[in-house]
């Protein structure tokens, strides 16, 4: 977490992150990540923290939120999955002027573009009635 998220939460109250394992200062919680049978820390967590389903980790400055259960899952990854997934910016995709690449934007109105006119373009059916219509 950085320090304006940091700080963010302190000015705002209702703000709060989910509980989980204290972190060191600059690593974070790199030592409590386990390396094997993680499912068993996951399970551990999940009674420690008051049956909660989620789990917060600061790893190395990345934000980890593990969902601890099948009902939150669906919650987040499939009622809300508009609201949550987008593709990670790529800065130097920008700066070597990719951004025009249907692959590295983000999606919205200006990737619908793009992608109906890649699907127009690549689609075999049409593709096939273009050549048959050409041939006559």
């Amino acid at each position: 977490m950085t320090f304006i998220e940091y700080q963010l939460f302190l000015l705002l109250p209702g703000l709060k992150l989910p509980p989980g394992p204290r972190g060191d200062f600059v690593i974070g919680n790199l030592r409590d990540v386990p390396s094997h049978n993680e499912w068993e820390t996951y399970s551990k967590w999940h009674d420690k923290y008051g049956k909660c389903d989620l789990v917060y980790l600061n790893f190395l400055g990345n934000s980890l939120l593990y969902v601890n259960s099948t009902e939150m899952a669906y919650e987040l990854f499939d009622k809300r999955s508009a609201i949550y997934s987008d593709r990670p910016t790529i800065p130097m995709a920008d700066l070597v002027g990719w951004s025009w690449a249907v692959s590295l934007m983000p999606y919205g109105g200006r990737w619908r573009q793009h992608r109906y006119v890649l699907h127009r373009k690549l689609n075999s059916t049409v593709f096939f009635f273009v050549c048959v219509y050409c041939s006559l």
